[in-house]
């Protein structure tokens, strides 16, 4: 499965920067220090129904990890995958829970060697570091490490080699703030992470993704034209079929946009919205990107496509 590295559109900003509603959550247990972010959270919405009535004071499990780490990616940034036409790509022999295939799907976990994933694992917080770097990465966000990151950190030297980056990832852009102690800052990299902890880094994360998504809209309003400002996009749910040779994916509805990887002739697209100036909103690879719909058809082409056809658009 491809993953795309680069910015998403304008119809996702404006998910991330609009569609946030209140949430009225049964009363959960939780810690003193966590009631800002609980409002927070209560207030973005963010806090997946399975959440609901549990005790936050409890350490996080691997599958409680992937509800949390779904809900959210799919509120920002309006993706959603048809388990029955993606199964083939995630299994594994110990769960079919639909919001753990979903996150690997989408890049944010992976299982172990043995075909497993352990869903009622806890979670350390070296382990939850990399989740969150590959939620960034999914969510289209370029999170750069730190090599400075965690040298405040007495602990540093224990964070495990494949987890190195993330930590300095998680530590530079605020994510993680370590625990205070009388000999120190420390990271507790193999110790378990509770719900609360894990809820309120994430949130952490997510309000830096709602910041970067804001900015892009103020960058992209420069480079776009005001006709494609105003460009409306209808929902829509069917596939269709690409009629040139080599079709350019997009991160926004005009040619001048990022590109962010192709299509080849005859290729299957699950559409998902369609523009008012003619372009194809699409799933990529569980991401969302555009199109050019002149060279998309409703049904497979029969005629063999040119093999000097130039690449569109």
């Amino acid at each position: 499965m491809k993953i795309i590295r680069k910015p998403l559109c304008l119809l996702l900003c404006a998910v991330l920067l609009f569609s946030l509603g209140s949430t009225c959550f049964a009363a959960n247990n939780y810690s003193s220090w966590f009631q800002a972010s609980y409002n927070e959270i209560a207030n973005l919405g963010l806090l997946p129904a399975s959440f609901v009535g549990l005790d936050l004071t409890k350490q996080i499990t691997r599958g409680e990890m992937c509800r949390l780490a779904t809900y959210a990616f799919e509120k920002a940034t309006g993706n959603g995958l048809d388990l029955s036409e993606d199964m083939n790509n995630a299994s594994f022999s110990d769960t079919d829970d639909p919001d753990i295939l979903k996150a690997c799907l989408y890049g944010i976990v992976n299982g172990y060697p043995d075909g497993t994933f352990r869903p009622d694992a806890l979670l350390t917080r070296q382990e939850f570091f990399k989740i969150i770097e590959n939620f960034c990465r999914s969510a289209a966000f370029q999170p750069t490490a730190q090599g400075s990151a965690l040298n405040g950190f007495s602990d540093a030297g224990a964070v495990a080699a494949w987890a190195r980056e993330s930590a300095q990832i998680c530590v530079g852009y605020g994510y993680v703030q370590g625990a205070r102690e009388a000999n120190g800052l420390f990271l507790n990299p193999t110790a378990t992470t509770s719900r609360q902890e894990a809820l309120a880094m994430f949130l952490r994360c997510y309000k830096i993704l709602k910041q970067y998504y804001y900015e892009l809209v103020i960058s992209a309003s420069v480079k776009v034209d005001e006709g494609n400002l105003n460009v409306t996009v209808t929902n829509a749910n069917k596939t269709m079929y690409v009629t040139t040779q080599l079709l350019n994916v997009r991160d926004s509805w005009t040619a001048d946009s990022t590109k962010v990887g192709s299509l080849n002739y005859n290729d299957a697209v699950t559409v998902t919205g369609l523009c008012s100036n003619g372009w194809v909103r699409i799933r990529y690879d569980s991401h969302t990107a555009y199109v050019s719909g002149s060279y998309l058809s409703d049904s497979r082409p029969t005629s063999v496509v040119d093999p000097v056809t130039t690449t569109t658009p």
